[in-house]
């Protein structure tokens, strides 16, 4: 009986822990809001908190940094407005965040 409320204890702990998690906030910023066609739109997302990963949305096309996530590059070939989506996520939480860009 001794083991058994040991275990539960331990349970109980455990679940207080990983329920404390902190939730991640999505955050990022982009160096130009209005560009012409095929215009690089840099996005940075480091001012992200508590992301493990970073997931990059949006109709352009899109190149991620490889040796750094939270950094994308968009270009948008048809013009008018654009929306750029950041999902970040920490396990079992998520935050998303975007900015629209105007393609002239």
């Amino acid at each position: 009986m001794l083991h058994v409320k040991r275990l539960f204890f331990f349970l109980i702990i455990i679940t207080i822990i990983t329920s404390c998690k902190k939730a991640p906030v999505a955050c990022f910023g982009v160096d130009n809001t209005s560009v012409a066609l095929d215009s690089a739109i840099h996005c940075d997302a480091s001012c992200s908190v508590n992301a493990k990963q970073y997931n990059w949305l949006g109709s352009g096309n899109k190149v991620i940094d490889s040796n750094n996530p939270s950094k994308a590059t968009y270009k948008f070939n048809i013009p008018g407005a654009h929306s750029i989506m950041l999902q970040v996520t920490n396990g079992n939480k998520e935050d998303i965040i975007s900015h629209v860009v105007n393609v002239k």
